[in-house]
């Protein structure tokens, strides 16, 4: 239904011609005609409007009948903005639509059928358009048209818009008004902290990640008080903390060298914002390597984008060891219930947790007939996981990385350089992968193969 034929209804409600509105609005009668005919619409919130509703409502009680104020505003308001837009949020993202792709403001005031200068104004926030809904449904179709075909480009990654699904023009116009009308965190710190870390990272510093007082504090707690049960329960948030840090000394304290297996679909929230406990676990971690064990982790690359970031970010120096080596699964495992599985030569921690509660229970075991079924497990797991990332080693693994290039072709694709960096470059090929290189020694590249992850960093290369 449309602004014109809501104002209609209410009329006949009323048995209210356009002279008696006009007359009780103070409002010419051509103008009610005119928003009666749908030739004319007020502004949303604009003095004609709010007459129209004040009419409306004193009409209504001189007549006794009841209506709300606030239905009819609602009502009346949903029409001239039938996707209830939040202006100040679309023009926000309006704006970074078109900075991100780079839209030729005279080409799109074009198609518009506006005036570029005062597209000028309304992206400064000096002019409004008369029309909102319409002005952004005519962005919409001009993104449409001018990028929908292009499967590669940012406009697909900007909207989260997968190659591999058809949408029809409704599909595509639904998506990007939901985005326009939507918060985002565009904040770019969180990537600029990202990418800081890895451009300031000296590999020199790798041993320990610590200074030497919490390294002699860390030291000794892997030292003591480790487990000689042969199985063991954890529960709660609390518990299951404990748990990862008694798998760990577990581990460190067996004469075992197997790689050690993890993965953990639990949110890792909590963990992140303990420091005493995200201290402890990344310190084992480093001992873990430092013993000469390597790590096969699966990362949940389905959590929020921060929070898979801020696990990633922690592996980086990590990775720098040459002893990681990182996987993803392609599609999600689970529903709501969040399981967690590791293993190592000889031990096992096993878990799962209901999503969005505190319940969880881990189970740690290195009895022999349970320890051979979760190695067997984790054997599956890998086979059915996906390279999250290669890391090649400019000087230890040059011969790899060559044929790497060769085979991509990615000579012919241009670096894409940030001047806040002075250590790390960039290199994109379309959805395919994103190589993240440092260049000074030792130099080494990172290639990322996931989509959610090259999304985000496409993204922020663009914008920021």
């Amino acid at each position: 239904m449309s602004y014109y034929e809501c104002l209609n209804e209410y009329l006949i409600r009323l048995s209210c011609t356009s002279k008696e509105l006009a007359e009780c609005t103070g409002l010419s009668t051509s103008l009610i005609s005119k928003y009666r005919n749908g030739s004319r619409t007020p502004k949303l919130d604009s003095d004609s409007f709010m007459k129209v509703i004040t009419g409306l409502k004193t009409i209504a009680s001189s007549k006794s009948i009841s209506l709300d104020s606030d239905i009819i505003y609602r009502e009346l308001a949903g029409e001239l903005n039938p996707y209830q837009l939040n202006y100040e949020v679309c023009l926000h993202n309006f704006n970074r639509v078109i900075d991100i792709l780079g839209i030729n403001c005279s080409q799109l005031a074009k198609y518009m059928q506006i005036d570029v200068s005062f597209l000028y104004r309304v992206r400064s926030g000096n002019r409004k358009p008369f029309d909102i809904t319409q002005f952004f449904d005519l962005f919409a179709n001009y993104l449409i048209y001018n990028y929908e075909q292009d499967k590669g480009n940012v406009f697909h990654d900007l909207f989260e818009i997968s190659s591999d699904v058809a949408l029809s023009a409704d599909g595509y116009h639904d998506r990007i008004i939901q985005y326009l009308n939507q918060n985002h965190d565009h904040s770019s710190s969180f990537m600029d902290d990202f990418f800081e870390k890895l451009d300031s990272f000296d590999i020199s510093q790798y041993s320990m990640l610590f200074d030497s007082a919490q390294e002699q504090t860390l030291t000794d707690y892997y030292a003591h008080g480790l487990p000689k049960y042969q199985k063991k329960h954890y529960t709660g948030i609390e518990g299951c903390k404990q748990a990862e840090l008694d798998f760990l000394k577990a581990v460190l304290a067996s004469d075992s060298r197997a790689p050690v297996f993890l993965f953990n679909e639990v949110s890792m929230e909590s963990e992140f914002t303990d420091k005493e406990f995200y201290t402890k676990w990344l310190f084992g971690l480093a001992l873990l390597l430092k013993k000469g064990i390597e790590i096969n982790i699966i990362h949940n690359i389905y959590r929020p984008t921060k929070e898979m970031l801020l696990g990633i970010r922690t592996w980086l120096p990590l990775y720098m060891s040459g002893a990681v080596h990182s996987y993803y699964f392609d599609s999600k495992l689970h529903g709501n219930i969040k399981y967690m599985h590791c293993t190592s030569g000889d031990r096992a921690l096993v878990g799962e947790a209901m999503d969005g509660t505190s319940d969880m229970l881990y189970y740690y075991t290195c009895k022999t007939p349970e320890l051979s079924y979760f190695q067997c497990k984790s054997e599956f797991l890998i086979k059915h996981a996906r390279p999250l990332m290669d890391f090649y080693f400019e000087e230890r693994d040059y011969k790899q990385y060559t044929i790497f290039l060769e085979h991509e072709h990615a000579n012919t694709l241009p670096w894409i350089e940030k001047p806040e960096f002075k250590n790390i470059e960039f290199r994109i090929k379309d959805n395919d992968w994103v190589m993240i290189s440092r260049i000074q020694e030792p130099k080494m590249h990172f290639v990322i193969y996931n989509e959610k992850m090259i999304h985000a960093i496409r993204i922020y290369l663009s914008y920021y």
